[in-house]
């Protein structure tokens, strides 16, 4: 009789969040249920926090380096960006801890350029194996390029032809991503279908009498105009304090018409006839879009064959200047809303090269 093969036992994670991100921790990690196990949890000593701890039947951490060197783990989930810093990423990187970060690790370019600078990669034997950076262990979820919608479409944006206009509204609740980490995503998002633009306008509206000196602490509402090369655009609508969570992405070209949400697409000819879709009208919550970005990790790890981190790497720089470009089309918004004028992104990238 032949002995059925032993569970392989579900990857760990550990916890560092804030009281704040506590009621969406949770929801992620009810929404994976038994494909992940916690295995502590750290942040603020808040009472959120160490409810969270208590209910999961976990230890419970103040700080982020005792969290990573005492209960090294598969996974690090980062509900707050807050206390986090390129030593702690660096450790996660050494010791293989993939972290899931529902903020931006970096909220400036000379952060981003020290989070991605080549470090040696070692093994589990700790020899040598090539370069990396703390960078390429960090995913930020929930990513609209990752969402459900988006993967089905396919690369539709093929059909659309020259000349596209996109704009994309991303806005949730408080607790479902920061009014930072939906424009980042945005950015992210609309960088895939179009080239870095010459220009943004935006606006930002906040409850506070001053605009915040850095996007941690933005709050509220932004929109951006952006200009194109070749007189395209793009529009971006973020908030961080609305009643009916949802993202959608319009992208309009010379041959086609694209709309994505988080869940589904419609592609449409500029003559009018539908040419494909899937489940364009159903939502998703916030949680759950995070689990799907998480179980798509879980299986491509297991699917990973030796050449894994050779793919990994050849891709990395790329997708560091995406997140660059991303990250100063951020910035530029910010300071666009401070200086009331429009702001060229690549000037700062210059500027920080």
């Amino acid at each position: 009789m032949a002995t059925a093969p032993a569970a392989v036992p579900a990857p760990e994670l550990t916890i560092w969040t804030d009281a704040a991100a506590v009621p969406t921790v949770a929801g992620i990690l009810e929404a994976l249920g038994p494909v992940i196990q916690p295995l502590a949890v750290a942040g603020p000593r808040t009472q959120p926090v160490t409810d969270l701890a208590q209910r999961l039947d976990r230890p419970r951490e103040d700080d982020l380096r005792t969290l990573l060197v005492q209960y090294p783990a598969a996974f690090l989930l980062l509900g707050t960006a807050a206390g986090v810093s390129v030593d702690h990423l660096a450790t996660a990187a050494d010791q293989n801890t993939r972290v899931i970060t529902l903020e931006p690790v970096a909220d400036d370019l000379p952060g981003l350029a020290a989070l991605t600078q080549p470090r040696p990669r070692k093994s589990a034997a700790t020899a040598t194996s090539g370069a990396a950076s703390a960078y390429d262990h960090v995913v930020h979820v929930p990513a609209f390029t990752a969402a459900p919608g988006y993967l089905a479409a396919a690369e539709p944006h093929e059909s659309l032809g020259p000349r596209r206009t996109i704009s994309l509204q991303s806005v949730g609740q408080r607790g479902q991503g920061s009014l930072f980490a939906r424009l980042f995503d945005a950015w992210r998002t609309v960088l895939t279908l179009a080239p870095m633009p010459l220009t943004i306008d935006a606006a930002l509206t906040t409850g506070h009498a001053h605009l915040p000196e850095s996007l941690r602490h933005a709050t509220g509402s932004l929109t951006a105009h952006a200009r194109l090369p070749e007189a395209g655009a793009i529009l971006i609508d973020v908030a961080d304090h609305a009643g009916s969570p949802h993202r959608h992405l319009h992208a309009l070209g010379d041959h086609g018409e694209l709309r994505i949400t988080d869940a589904g697409y419609t592609l449409h000819h500029t003559a009018g006839q539908l040419l494909d879709r899937g489940n364009p009208y159903t939502r998703l919550p916030f949680p759950e879009l995070v689990a799907h970005q998480w179980r798509g990790l879980l299986t491509a790890a297991d699917s990973d064959g030796p050449q894994a981190s050779h793919r990994a790497s050849a891709t990395a720089q790329a997708g560091h200047r995406h997140d660059a470009h991303a990250l100063a089309c951020c910035l530029a918004c910010l300071l666009s809303a401070r200086t009331a004028a429009p702001e060229d992104p690549r000037r700062l990238l210059e500027i920080h090269a």
